[in-house]
């Protein structure tokens, strides 16, 4: 039961943080993926299965406020989430520099399957690799930051052993 509501509170977190960035810094919505980084998270502080669950919700929710398909960013969100907590399983990701080239990968491997996606859909891919690197660079910069904060205040994000 603490696990959903630890999970449903980061949820509204990402939402919350994704609102006021939109009006606070509107150019920077295109920079950072708050719902990646919550899901990277979990896939590094977590198990697999939270981190595929936590990216199946996360990606719903962005979904549900920014996109015109449903299901698009819940896919790509699972199927990272899957991968990087196959990772976390295999590799120790506790420290700064494997949680950034985790942030990094996520971000540009999100990205690529939401082009992939869009052009089996028949629409147009966003894909574009400058602006993808320099994504990743910011939800690793950011993303650490932000681990560094709530990492050491909460005792439930550090793995379970």
């Amino acid at each position: 039961m603490k696990t959903a509501l630890r999970a449903v509170a980061a949820l509204a977190a990402a939402v919350a943080a994704t609102v006021m960035l939109q009006a606070i810094a509107p150019w920077a919505q295109d920079e950072v993926d708050v719902f990646l980084l919550v899901m990277v998270f979990y896939a590094v502080s977590g198990g697999r299965m939270q981190a595929v669950i936590m990216g199946a919700l996360a990606g719903l929710t962005q979904d549900v406020f920014a996109s015109q398909f449903l299901g698009f960013h819940a896919f790509t969100k699972t199927a990272v989430a899957y991968l990087v907590g196959g990772l976390g399983a295999r590799l120790m990701l506790g420290q700064a520099l494997p949680q950034f080239l985790a942030l990094a990968l996520a971000t540009i491997l999100d990205g690529v399957l939401m082009a992939v996606l869009a052009s089996m859909s028949g629409l147009p891919p966003r894909f574009q690799p400058g602006s993808m690197f320099k994504m990743a660079l910011v939800n690793g910069f950011v993303g650490l930051l932000v681990y560094g904060v709530v990492g050491r205040g909460l005792p439930w994000s550090r793995r379970r052993r």
